[in-house]
């Protein structure tokens, strides 16, 4: 009995591991995922210890016991989640809510709006870009057959061009695990002209490999890789592929805190990481903001 308890234990627990490893949650309970997540290995280690206890004496129900403990475990989560919804709702933050809109100015069309060069309004949109991207893929049939156009992030400025940019994703896990070295380049789409669409697979020289994706997998998966950097217990959201003025590929990761229990996130800086090397660096909001300012 002791041999089958604790191979329960272990299997419970790797089940357990491999939820994490899949759902990516953020370890800690600020966070509703990660809330709902430690609940879940609450739930679970007191139906454990419950069996435990119950197989260590024969003159009780062991389903009984095993009930009890998982089911009080679960009353309690349960109460605690919608609790928590209940208190960080609107009904109880209106006002933390009004102070994210932060303070209000009136401006003076004519004095702050600039004039813009007419060559840079944008003609293009994302759903048009991303049919020009998968016409300028389609031209080589080989890298098509393996990778596709990835999500294109909003409009971003590079050496003064406005350009929406994509990079090549996996076709499915078959083709990563053929080209574990990772995919060949990004696309890269005029936002001022329609005509102007290029497939980058060069930088500094060298062939380009986009190795964290998100249709990447295990360890190349690009938020498992970002979560194992040590950022486990930071929340993270809005993953946006971008371009410095040199063409080096990041994937900029916004980083947030909740200001009403789970509700109301407010962003705390970005996460940059290098999509070929996999190197991250996390920057404040008031480092972002000094950035921009020089």
């Amino acid at each position: 009995m002791t041999a089958l308890k604790s191979l329960g234990t272990i299997v419970s627990i790797g089940v357990y591991a491999l939820l994490y490893y899949v759902w990516l949650p953020t370890i800690s309970l600020a966070y509703l995922d990660g809330f709902i997540f430690i609940g879940i290995g609450v739930v679970l280690g007191a139906a454990i210890i419950g069996w435990w206890i119950a197989t260590s004496n024969k003159n009780v129900d062991e389903y009984g016991i095993i009930g009890t403990f998982s089911g009080v475990a679960c009353v309690v989560f349960i109460i605690l989640l919608l609790g928590g919804l209940f208190i960080g709702s609107s009904l109880f933050n209106a006002t933390t809510m009004y102070n994210q809109i932060g303070g209000i100015s009136e401006k003076s069309f004519e004095n702050d709006v600039v004039e813009i060069d007419t060559s840079q309004i944008p003609v293009v949109d994302i759903a048009l870009a991303e049919k020009l991207a998968d016409k300028k893929l389609g031209e080589d049939i080989a890298l098509g057959s393996q990778m596709k156009v990835g999500k294109f992030t909003n409009k971003q400025q590079v050496n003064g061009k406005l350009i929406y940019v994509a990079p090549l994703e996996y076709r499915g896990f078959f083709k990563w695990n053929s080209n574990k070295r990772g995919t060949t380049g990004y696309v890269v789409v005029s936002a001022t002209n329609p005509n102007d669409v290029q497939l980058v697979q060069r930088y500094d020289d060298k062939e380009i490999r986009l190795k964290y994706l998100g249709s990447a997998y295990f360890g190349n998966d690009l938020k498992r890789h970002i979560r194992s950097s040590g950022y486990r217990s930071v929340g993270l959201t809005e993953y946006s592929f971008e371009l410095d003025d040199t063409g080096k590929p990041y994937w900029v990761v916004t980083t947030y805190e909740n200001s009403t229990l789970w509700g109301n996130p407010e962003a705390t800086g970005v996460v940059v990481c290098d999509a070929q090397s996999g190197a991250c660096q996390w920057y404040s909001m008031m480092e972002i903001v000094i950035t921009i300012l020089e």
